[in-house]
């Protein structure tokens, strides 16, 4: 099937809403992060590291908003989508107390996959827009470095006296202006094991935030080699009618 008969963002059938690939699979990756959340809730006995856990799963349920929205825009048959299309599920899991629904929405995900039934041409849209999954690999990795990176660094510096990253908020805005690679020294790790955290989220910030660059610079680039092309069909196609006009008015002479 050819890419003009199968959009990127499309209803099936069956009701339910396909997004590109790339989205995809970051909310795959968001609903896993979401369900391991769940279980994070019942074994962390830490109060601060539990808050963590809380203030990213916010975060995270902000994403399964904009999906939601996302998809019904799409839909052109809205009640269908909300019915037969897991818009019900989506719309569940943008509340942040309904936890246990990010389990079936994991279902729910795995099984929207399983049902493309143009896994070639789902492949092809991979490739073709590996900006866009470059980024959005980049920030589900990010996600994951700032919740488990302050999980991390507040295990090991609040029970030690002196240290100055005791609460959730200290850890959080320790790993995100550390992983911007910004540091503003306010909060800093006082342990060994708190420094090789430091260290290991520096590095890592480094690594994404070059990758981030990267991709800006490419769509900028992109985007103008888009604009130039089509500034030329446009002069292309105006020459060719004045070329056929001429050829006529020589015609009726």
């Amino acid at each position: 099937m050819s890419d003009e008969a199968l959009p990127v963002n499309y209803q099936d059938a069956s009701g339910a809403v396909r997004l590109p690939m790339a989205w995809e699979l970051f909310v795959l990756g968001i609903a896993l992060i979401s369900l391991l959340n769940l279980f994070l809730f019942a074994l962390v006995r830490n109060d601060a590291v539990a808050q963590v856990v809380a203030v990213m799963d916010i975060g995270v349920t902000f994403v399964f908003v904009i999906d939601f929205a996302a998809r019904l825009s799409v839909a052109i048959d809205r009640r269908s989508y909300l019915t037969r299309g897991y818009g019900w599920l989506d719309l569940l899991s943008c509340i942040p107390g309904l936890r246990v629904v990010r389990f079936i929405r994991v279902i729910a995900v795995v099984r929207r996959f399983r049902a493309r039934a143009h896994a070639e041409e789902d492949v092809d849209e991979l490739f073709h827009n590996r900006a866009r999954a470059i980024l959005l690999f980049v920030l589900l990795l990010t996600v994951l470095v700032i919740e488990f990176g302050s999980m991390a660094i507040l295990a090991v510096e609040e029970p030690v006296q002196g240290s100055n990253i005791k609460t959730a908020s200290d850890a959080l805005w320790y790993l995100v202006v550390t992983i911007s690679t910004i540091g503003y020294g306010d909060q800093y790790p006082v342990t060994n094991m708190g420094r090789l955290v430091g260290t290991i989220v520096i590095i890592t910030g480094v690594a994404l935030f070059s990758t981030l660059t990267g991709y800006l610079a490419h769509y900028f680039y992109t985007a103008g080699e888009g604009e130039r092309r089509l500034v030329i069909e446009r002069r292309r196609a105006r020459l060719k009618r004045l070329e056929g006009k001429e050829s006529n008015g020589d015609q009726a002479t």
